[in-house]
């Protein structure tokens, strides 16, 4: 892309310098100049509108990929609208299953791997837990739905 930006860079200054010398002095010329120095502030500006474009998905990959390691291939790809509708009927399963059992929780997120199995569950409640609903909690969803102890995170306040 460096490459390819600074080629036609150069070619654009050669091809308009042609261009303003073949220009005949006057008025034309003054206007000329001034053309070709927009086109040429603008084809500068080109690498860092790239840098500026990136999309939403680019952004939440990136965010995927710095919170859990470029080395772990567990997690499906966040982009698809299936996984992300299928991890939110899990997500309000597991709420149901908590609310019936007595807990009021602000809401449930899971992130499933590529076989659709929860990977990482994380139970937001409003009011502190002390450790023994904690746990209780804990060994329900692990129970449940078969999710690894150590990748269920309680949030709460």
């Amino acid at each position: 892309m460096l490459y390819d930006w600074m080629r036609s860079l150069v070619v654009y200054l050669v091809l308009s310098g042609i261009i303003v010398n073949l220009t005949p002095s006057g008025n034309y010329k003054r206007y000329v100049n001034f053309f070709t120095g927009l086109v040429v502030i603008i084809i500068m500006a080109k690498p860092l509108t790239h840098i500026i474009n990136i999309g939403a998905v680019d952004i939440d990959k990136i965010v995927n990929d710095m919170e859990y390691g470029m080395n772990n291939n567990q997690y499906i790809n966040r982009e698809t609208d299936a996984c992300n509708y299928f991890e939110m009927g899990i997500s309000g399963e597991i709420e149901k299953t908590l609310v019936n059992d007595g807990f009021e929780t602000e809401g449930v997120d899971v992130i499933t791997n590529k076989e659709g199995e929860i990977y990482r569950c994380y139970i937001f409640f409003n009011n502190k837990l002390d450790d023994e609903t904690v746990n209780v909690i804990k060994n329900k969803v692990n129970d449940v739905y078969n999710v690894d102890y150590n990748n269920i995170y309680i949030v709460s306040r």
